[in-house]
This record gives structure tokens, sequence and C-alpha cells, in this order.
């Protein structure tokens, strides 16, 4: 009858190790701090503690989870997609983790390494970090390259470790970013004061470099560098502000044969981001339009397409304007918005903004 009452409190079916013996389709019951196990064939009943048999599994089950991820290997990751800015130079590699792969949820960490030049270097070497979910998760990277893509050809390659284990898996096939043809790379950019800048200069086929120069170079701030057969770089330090009109670039390349030549070149504006708007002020002037107006702060030594814009919102209506051609008085700057309906309260927020960055200020106006 007791063994009848046990069997009615029967929790699980399972194999249980005991003594370095096992025995398969145990019946595993609790009574009291104690549990028993019956043996099927036999009828006889062991007391075993519950902590004892408990920490036993929660071993067993360890020691198979860690044997199961062992022998994972990560797939190898195909590159989905590669995308390349020729004016920004930044690039976005966007692929699938391969997740669906995993029982359970893992930790891994993606290596992704850029080469360029020829032969090959390492241009960048990133580790990030996901989770492995069960699921195929599509990722993504983005970088910026101090060396102008247009210089030569980059190459993107990415394989994948699990966190616990270390295993990892092979490298996937290259991505390619194809350099361009003949000329003086970056076209044209805009950076602040101080920026580190690299130019290279690319020739044709049967060409030969005879000089490149960058006419904001300081003394002992330039240096060259091969990067292939028909390409070389040229790095400045800290560039200086430049002229109105930019600081040229230019590299000369010619031929042996015909003793004809080409002439490359660029040119790089050197300014300052706007700074916040000052004394901004608003009131209305007549019936329809109220006026703001402002101080610039420091020059920017930007002008032309790279001059600062200034763009008005108006926050209660949500309305804004465009200040392209912000008039200019005195040292004042000023733009006109409409005097709306049934409006008597305004908050106007007033952006300054070129290539380099903006910058913001906020007035508060009411009107009778």
């Amino acid at each position: 009858m007791e063994v009848e009452k046990l069997i009615r409190k029967v929790l699980c079916c399972q194999t249980v190790l005991w003594m370095g013996v096992e025995m398969k389709t145990m019946r595993v019951f609790s009574q009291g701090d104690l549990l028993y196990t019956i043996n099927s064939k036999r009828m006889w009943i062991n007391q075993i503690p519950c902590c004892l048999l408990a920490a036993i599994c929660f071993h067993h089950h360890l020691d198979h989870l860690a044997t199961q991820a062992a022998a994972l290997v990560p797939p190898t990751p195909q590159i989905h997609t590669l995308t390349a800015e020729y004016i920004s130079d930044t690039l976005k590699v966007e692929w699938y983790d391969g997740g669906s792969a995993f029982p359970n949820e893992m930790e891994a960490t993606w290596e992704i390494q850029v080469l360029n030049k020829n032969p090959l270097k390492e241009a960048a070497l990133e580790l990030i970090q996901s989770k492995l979910i069960g699921i195929d998760q599509l990722l993504h990277w983005t970088w910026t390259s101090k060396l102008p893509f247009n210089c030569t050809d980059h190459y993107v390659k990415i394989r994948c470790c699990l966190l616990d284990s270390g295993v990892c898996s092979g490298w996937s096939e290259y991505g390619m970013i194809p350099g361009k043809e003949s000329g003086m790379y970056p076209i044209d950019r805009v950076v602040p004061v101080g920026t580190n800048v690299t130019f290279c200069c690319v020739w044709k086929h049967g060409e030969n470099l005879i000089a490149i120069d960058y006419g904001g170079c300081p003394i002992g701030r330039c240096w060259t560098e091969n990067l292939t057969g028909q390409s070389m770089s040229l790095h400045a330090e800290k560039v200086a502000l430049s002229p109105v009109s930019g600081f040229n670039a230019w590299c000369q390349a010619g031929t042996t044969q015909d003793f004809s030549e080409s002439i490359y070149g660029t040119v790089l504006f050197v300014g300052y981001p706007p700074e916040v708007p000052k004394k901004l002020d608003c009131a209305a002037q007549n019936p329809e339009e109220i006026t703001c107006r402002w101080r610039h702060g420091r020059h920017t030594n930007l002008y032309g397409p790279r001059r600062t814009n200034y763009f008005l919102t108006e926050q209660f209506s949500g309305k804004n304007i465009t200040c392209m051609h912000a008039k200019r008085s005195l040292q004042l700057f000023q733009c006109n918005f409409p005097i709306l309906t049934d409006q008597t309260k305004y908050y106007f927020t007033l952006q300054a903004y070129n290539n380099l960055g903006n910058a913001k200020a906020s007035v508060l106006l009411e009107i009778d």
C-alpha cells in the first residue's frame, strides 16, 4: 500500500545515474526531503537525498550542453550587400548571422577586416558583438576610410566566432570596392581646420608619376606613399585655414614614348563649422511680418555653395522657412516670418548649418 501511495505521487520518468550504474526508465517520487527511485524490473527502492540527485542531474545536463556547444561550428558568413559612398568614403556592409543553425541562444563576435593597396595591407579590423537567437538576423557595419575609395581597390571580409567556445567560422569571400580611373582625389572636399587629410594621384596605364604636391603643405608635415603601380598617396597633417578659393592639390604624370603629360588636380576647402547664432531677437515690425535678427559669430571661411545657411522653425505652428538669402544689415542677419491668424505666441528656433556642422538658438515671442 505504501508503494502504491508513492506511485500516485509520480513526478517524472528519466534516466538516472546512481552509484555508477545506469538505471533506465526509472520512476522517481518525492516524499518529504527524500527522493525514491523504483527499479521497474526488480521493484526495489533506493532512498536518495534530493539535493544529491539534483546535483548529479544538473552536472550531467551541463556536460551535455557543453559537449553540444563545442561541436557547433558557425557557418561561413556571406556578404549580403556592400555599399560604398565615394563622396564621403563610407562603406556599409550587411550580412545574415546564420542564427537559425544554432539550437540555443549564443553570444557571437564578428571580425570584419578591410584591406587595400598592392600588395594587400590591412586598413581596418573591427570586432562587433551580437546574440544568435535561433533565427537569421540581418547585421550591418559602417566604416569611413581615411584613404579615398577612388585611390585603389578595397576588399572586405567577415567571419564569426562563438564567444563561449572560441570556435570560428571560415572567412567570407571578399567583397570589393573598385578604385577609379585617373585623377586626383578626394574631389573638392570641405574639412575643418586641423584635420589630417590623405590625397592620392591615380595615373593612366603607360604613364609614370612626375610630381605630386599640396598647396597647403607645412614643411615636414606632408609625406608620400606608394599604393599600387598606378597610384600614390600624399598625407597632410593638421591642415591650416585655406584661402577662400581653397588649396590646390595636384599631380603630374607622363609617358616616355610620346612625351605627353597629364595634370590631375583637386581643391581642398578648410574652414570652421558655424557657431551658435548670437543675440537672436524676433519682433513684429508690422501687422504682417515678424523679423528675426542675429549675429553670425566667427567667420567660417566657407563661401558660395559651402556658405552657412539658416533655417527658421516656429514650434507651436510647426511652420518653417529657409532663410537662403538672409539679408545682412551692418553686422546683423535678418529673416522674416509671416504673422499667423489667431496666434499670439511664437517659439522660434534658428539653425545655422554648413558642410562642417550646425548650431542653433531659440527665442520666445508674444505679440498683442
